[in-house]
């Protein structure tokens, strides 16, 4: 599914900078702000130009996890099991958080995915709940870890 440049820019961009931000907590990288959110701007551009690739939904995905894990590894020097383990938590959780968000959403305002996916700025509204749900956890996550 091709994504807009506004889409990017609105929730592609926040969602890969809290995707970032979760792994590194979860494997215990060293947060530092400005690496996470260059490596998540990094992320959302680079899904953007798969996405635009004539290939089946969900592969963006699995490239993403794939990049996100060689990132982890090659560039923050963390274990691969580490790695792996946290990008896959990540990401099983980004996919709660959608359903969840998606289903409170079209529930609430009575709108099928066909309305929201064929509507830029419900997609973009959509995928909010969902980051801030993100932000939460990693928050959450790292007042825990600092204990």
């Amino acid at each position: 599914m091709k994504m807009t440049l506004l889409e990017l820019l609105f929730q592609g961009i926040p969602e890969q900078i809290s995707l970032v931000l979760l792994t590194f907590l979860i494997s215990k990288a060293k947060v530092d702000w400005k690496r996470i959110v260059v490596m998540g701007i990094f992320m959302a551009c680079f899904i953007y130009l798969i996405r635009l690739l004539p290939i089946t939904f969900g592969v963006h995905t699995i490239i993403a996890i794939a990049l996100l894990i060689f990132i982890m590894v090659y560039l923050e020097k963390i274990s691969l099991v580490r790695s792996v383990i946290s990008v896959i938590l990540v990401y099983v959780f980004l996919i709660f958080a959608e359903t969840i968000c998606f289903r409170m959403i079209s529930t609430l305002f009575q709108l099928s995915w066909d309305q929201i996916r064929n509507n830029e700025i419900l997609m973009i509204i959509s995928g909010i709940p969902q980051v801030i749900l993100m932000l939460f956890v990693a928050f959450i996550t790292n007042k825990i870890s600092l204990r």
